[in-house]
């Protein structure tokens, strides 16, 4: 008896030559219904040979505990699901959706867009996944929102035409998806101001005698008088819209603005921007100073990734009106009209830190965490060994605890840290000057300088450093390496970009030697861990090496991104990281992220001469000649990345004398190539000091870098190490760097 599968195998090679051009013609088509059409004879072909080819359209693997007739799908996150309820959703707020065709429209769509087929056949990860879904729930949600001006429960699917989605690409190219699509501020504008019209201004003297009003000196996006800002924060708090409890985030709750959306599928899955001018106080994030940017271009236009990125969801509807069995006329985006329309889009990249910036933090962390890791950990082991009975923080014993008696676990040098409260985390006032920090500070600073010694050394993603192991993130395992200082230890961890979706969700993993030192730091953390895995049922659910502090029920748990950067940034702000002065004269600080870290490997090298510390670098690797360092670094680097730190390099090291040990052979070949390529007639070196000092100055020293960057990652130009011996030894102990210039230059 011959079975489905083999049925279909056989038609697969039996397929005639005649047949086969037949299907040429239709994929090479200029018609896309035609080349649609020949991509679903394709899939059903290939799908007993090649699995991407038998996904199901009309049973996606992602739909949990749901099917695809449902009015209300669920899609797995993370920790919950993701619910899309289609049953709550009108067509010109008079048509239900579930009564019209656009319900089946909208869920193939969803299903096409993230079909291996239109991925590079992958099964997609759930967060891929997810976010191919956002965005498309967001697209869908420019219709609904649309749907009355365009006459789409009249004109049906006639509506939905390639200029209407042309449009669509150019208002969130230019604006992004919140002002594009959903218009939030304007939106958020009209609903205060009709609501604070009749607000008595009395009522709102009241109200300020508890939160008197400050004038938020940042940009007022609502383009508010005083008076309505005012009579708006007095609305917005007797709408319950402040976290004011043991917080600094006295900003307007993201919720708040949710029914002025409730006809739309995205809006309350996505993160909007937080009108600072509505917030009670100064304080709108923890940090003391706005942040440096990290990336190389400032402007909100989405980079051409992402505009392709989007146009290839929006194109995917051409497959669900095909699934659908629907004339329909198909959806083309041209992309040299959005380009038209759309100015200065840029391929955004992570701009490299200053190398001073991040060898001083280096520094910094390691001081930290040598002086007082041992007697934070004890501490805190001790605390909750003897709070552990009155976990309720309704107990007086427990708020006791807090208020009294925490100076018993503060010995040793952590004195020197002068806590003198349990936790300045609810009276921080981030204009002061004052170091002074309570002993859950003292663990956040202690989490902080740790996440800086791994990322630093590491170069790994920051999903990676967040998902080690809490017991096991050391190879090998169970031993320590004070007592063995001459064993070679390894991080374990799983390599991020590796594996795909579906149903067995696997990833790589790998170990890489990590120095003895950092070692030593790993084991103290783990042994802790233990303890806490004990004490804490919820951080045992999902145990991570970094953990988090909860100052006010004094409990610990997993460290998400969020908590995560938040530890960074006031590393940075206690260590003090430098300031610049933006170019509308706010000060700046630079707040390390982990994915400019990851830079730091490759930086090394090239800082090496500077810093005599190319040895120690050969040694870490496990090589044992200092090309081979080289060869490992750009072989393991991003070319981008690797570019990146190459034209930071060249920017700080332009004005050197050619006597100095870091000097770039040949570096007065960058000047013709400013003026041929950029029209530069003249540019000027500046030095870190000068730069931190003076940003106008230093604008034009990252424009600087900017034409390096385009330079290098064009070929144009290449630096390299030109590596020599020594008689004494017969083997390569140093190298120059020399700039090389390509003769078949070309910038797209």
């Amino acid at each position: 008896m011959i079975t489905q599968t083999n049925k279909e195998l056989q038609n697969l090679y039996s397929i005639d030559e005649h047949y086969l051009n037949s299907l040429y013609q239709k994929a090479t088509s200029l018609s896309i219904e035609e080349q649609i059409n020949a991509e679903l004879e394709i899939s059903k072909l290939l799908s007993p040979v090649i699995p991407s080819f038998s996904y199901d359209y009309f049973n996606p693997p992602w739909l949990k505990d749901c099917k695809f007739d449902d009015n209300i799908w669920f899609i797995e996150r993370s920790k919950n699901l993701k619910k899309i309820d289609f049953s709550k959703i009108y067509i010109d707020n008079e048509i239900r959706l579930v009564d019209s065709p656009f319900l089946n429209i909208f869920k193939l769509w969803l299903s096409t867009s993230t079909s291996p087929k239109l991925n590079n056949g992958i099964t997609l990860k759930n967060k891929s996944l997810l976010q191919i879904i956002n965005i498309n729930l967001s697209l869908i949600d420019s219709i609904l929102l649309n749907s009355k001006k365009v006459k789409i429960s009249k004109r049906g699917l006639h509506s939905l035409n390639s200029e209407f989605f042309k449009d669509i690409i150019i208002n969130i190219s230019l604006s992004g998806v919140e002002e594009g699509i959903y218009d939030f501020k304007n939106t958020v504008r009209q609903y205060l101001l009709n609501n604070i019209e009749k607000i008595n201004i009395h009522d709102v003297e009241e109200f300020e005698r508890e939160f008197p009003y400050i004038h938020i000196t940042s940009e007022n996006s609502l383009n508010f008088s005083v008076e309505q800002l005012r009579k708006s924060k007095f609305f917005l708090y007797n709408k319950n819209a402040y976290r004011t409890n043991n917080s600094l985030k006295t900003t307007v709750n993201s919720s708040t603005f949710n029914k002025l959306y409730k006809n739309t599928l995205a809006y309350e899955y996505l993160h909007f921007e937080i009108l600072d001018e509505l917030s009670l106080n100064h304080s709108t994030s923890r940090r003391k100073y706005a942040s440096v940017p990290t990336k190389s271009f400032e402007n909100k236009n989405l980079t051409r990734a992402r505009i392709f990125h989007i146009v290839r969801v929006i194109e995917s509807i051409n497959l669900a009106f095909s699934l659908s069995n629907i004339k329909y006329k198909s959806i083309k985006i041209d992309f040299a009209s959005i380009f038209n329309h759309v100015e200065n889009i840029s391929n955004s990249r992570t701009t490299t830190l200053p190398s001073k910036v991040i060898f001083k933090a280096f520094q910094d962390a390691f001081i930290y965490v040598h002086k007082y890791m041992d007697y934070i950990l004890d501490a805190f082991h001790n605390i909750i060994i003897d709070v552990e009975s009155l976990r309720s923080s309704k107990s007086p014993k427990f708020v006791l605890f807090k208020e009294k008696l925490y100076p018993n676990y503060i010995k040793g040098p952590l004195k020197e840290l002068d806590i003198n409260t349990w936790s300045t985390f609810e009276f921080l006032d981030v204009n002061s000057n004052n170091k002074n920090i309570g002993l859950p500070q003292a663990y956040q600073l202690l989490i902080g300088s740790i996440s800086i010694l791994i990322g630093t050394v590491m170069a790994r993603r920051q999903s990676e450093i967040l998902s080690l192991s809490a017991t096991h993130a050391l190879y090998p395992t169970n031993i320590d390496p004070e007592k063995f200082p001459q064993t070679e230890f390894y991080l374990t961890f799983n390599n991020a970009k590796s594996g795909s979706g579906g149903g067995i969700d696997l990833k790589e993993e790998l170990n890489l030697p990590i120095p003895t030192s950092i070692a030593k730091i790993i084991y103290k953390l783990q042994e802790f861990n233990h303890k806490l895995l004990y004490y804490f049922p919820k951080f045992a659910k999902n145990p991570t090496l970094l953990s988090s502090l909860d100052p006010v029920s004094i409990s610990f748990g997993y460290i998400n991104q969020t908590t995560h950067n938040h530890y960074l940034d006031y590393f940075c702000d206690y260590f003090e990281t430098p300031i610049i002065i933006s170019e509308s004269q706010i000060q700046q600080r630079y707040y390390i992220r982990q994915h400019q870290l990851r830079r730091f490997f490759a930086m090394l090298f090239f800082w090496a001469n500077s810093f005599n510390g190319i040895d120690s670098l050969r040694k870490f690797l496990g090589h044992t000649r200092m090309d081979h360092v080289y060869n490992y670094i750009t072989e393991t680097t991003p070319g981008e990345v690797l570019a990146g730190v190459k034209a930071q390099y060249i920017a700080e090291h332009l004005a050197l004398p050619k006597e100095h040990a870091a000097y770039i052979q040949n570096i007065e070949a960058l000047e013709p190539l400013l003026k041929e390529h950029f029209s530069i007639g003249y540019f000027d070196y500046l030095s870190y000091e000068e730069i931190s000092e003076n940003y106008d100055r230093a604008l034009s020293r990252k424009e600087l870098e900017e034409y390096f960057y385009t330079l290098l990652s064009s070929s144009i130009i290449d630096i390299k190490p030109m590596f020599f011996n020594s008689k004494e030894e017969d083997r390569i102990r140093s190298f120059k760097l020399i700039l090389i210039v390509n003769e078949n230059d070309n910038i797209n």
